[in-house]
C-alpha cells in the first residue's frame, strides 16, 4: 500500500500545485473549498530522531514525502471552518507531543473534533493492529496500516470512513 500512498500524495500535490491552489469537493451539506499544506520531506537526521520507537515503514515513507501534512483546510461559502480536518504531525511535533504520553504511544496526527491518533509501537512490534482510534476511543485499533488508513481518509474527503 506504500505505493498507493505515494500515488495519492503525489496526486494531491499535482491538483493543488504543491498546496498552492485550493480545490472543491462535494461533501455533506454542499460544496467546500479545500486546501492542503505539504511540508518539506524529512531529512535523514530528522528520521533518525524517531529510531528509539518501533514504527511502520509506511509511516517513514510518508515522512520522506512530506514531514507533516495539513489535510482539508476547509471553507464553506467563504467562511473558514476552524483549521484542518486532519493535521499529521511533523517529526518535531511528534517528539514534542510524545513527552505527554506513555512510552508505547506515539502521537502522529490530530483529527479536528475527534482527537489524536497514535501508533502503539508495542502492538506494532507484536504484529497486532497498532493504529488507534482518535480521542476517547484510543483503546480501539484500526485494522488498517497507516498508509491504508490515510489513503481511505483522503479518498473519503476527510470523512470518518470507519464510522459509516
Amino acid at each position: 500500500m506504500e505505493k498507493m500512498l505515494a500515488k495519492t500524495l503525489n496526486g494531491l500535490k499535482e491538483i493543488t500545485s504543491d498546496g498552492d491552489k485550493a480545490f472543491n469537493i462535494v461533501n455533506v451539506g454542499g460544496v467546500f473549498e479545500e486546501r492542503v499544506t505539504f511540508n518539506k520531506p524529512a531529512t535523514l537526521s530528522e528520521l533518525k530522531e524517531l529510531n528509539r520507537y518501533h514504527l511502520p515503514s509506511d509511516y517513514y515513507e510518508f515522512l520522506k514525502i512530506t514531514n507533516g501534512l495539513s489535510l482539508f483546510e476547509d471553507k464553506y461559502e467563504g467562511i473558514t471552518l476552524g483549521g484542518a480536518v486532519c493535521q499529521i504531525y511533523s517529526i518535531k511535533m511528534v517528539l514534542k507531543n510524545k513527552a505527554l504520553f506513555d512510552e508505547s504511544w506515539v502521537p502522529i496526527l490530530y483529527l479536528r473534533d475527534l482527537g489524536t491518533i497514535f501508533i502503539n509501537d508495542e502492538r506494532f512490534q507484536q504484529h497486532q493492529n497498532y493504529l488507534s482510534y482518535p480521542g476517547i476511543e484510543a483503546d480501539k485499533y484500526f485494522k488498517y496500516s497507516f498508509s491504508d488508513w490515510l489513503v481511505h481518509f483522503i479518498g473519503c474527503n476527510g470523512n470518518q470512513f470507519w464510522a459509516l
